[in-house]
């Protein structure tokens, strides 16, 4: 996170901001996915590049109240820094057996969904209102199109496989910065990302 020393002293420097069931927020410092136990919401190395506008949201989902219209972003980072600092932090989400056994069936789903997306072909089209739909996505999505664009710019063509981008992916100066298998953050995000019109999947 790079964001204000007073702010990651609050919240430490490496976390995921996970959702869990009945709209509890907590502070994750685990190494293990916590896709299965939660909805990840954000993690410390993607603060800093969310626009004023989503820190907003974040900080009203956060509060329960409707998002808050900063006016500036560092007003805007500082303040939702503080708010995941007041969450409890965890190395571990306890789960009861029935939950266990289910996240051993996401985990064997995630795999599988993970095998599909490397098989499929993309295409990475450029829509008139490519500036607003890039605006309107989440940071991991932004990278993964950021990704994808190198990728068109290496192989010269519009269209590439999963495996193609999964290669970028995974290397050093990947535009991603995750814990999790990079295909999986795809996966999440495929829907969203047809969905504005910026990528083409068969």
């Amino acid at each position: 996170m790079t964001a204000t020393q007073g702010s990651e002293e609050k919240i430490g420097n490496s976390f995921v901001l996970v959702k869990l069931p009945g709209n509890k927020f907590v502070r994750y410092t685990g190494s293990e996915d916590p896709i299965p136990l939660g909805e990840v919401v954000t993690t410390s190395s993607t603060i800093e590049e969310m626009t004023k506008e989503q820190l907003g949201e974040l900080y009203g989902t956060l509060i329960g109240s409707n998002p808050k219209n900063f006016k500036d972003k560092k007003i805007a980072i500082e303040s939702v820094s503080y708010q995941i600092g007041k969450l409890q932090a965890t190395e571990s989400l306890v789960l009861p057996p029935a939950a266990v056994a289910a996240q051993k069936s996401a985990k064997k789903d995630k795999a599988t969904g993970v095998a599909k997306e490397k098989a499929v072909s993309f295409e990475l089209l450029a829509p008139e209102n490519l500036a607003e739909a890039m605006a309107k996505l989440p940071p991991q999505a932004r990278a993964v199109i950021s990704a994808m664009t190198d990728v068109v710019t290496e192989k010269g063509r519009s269209t590439f496989t999963g495996a193609e981008l999964e290669e970028r992916l995974k290397r050093a100066d990947s535009p991603l910065t995750t814990r999790q298998e990079p295909m999986r953050i795809v996966s999440y995000y495929r829907e969203k990302l047809t969905g504005a019109g910026l990528v083409k999947v068969s």
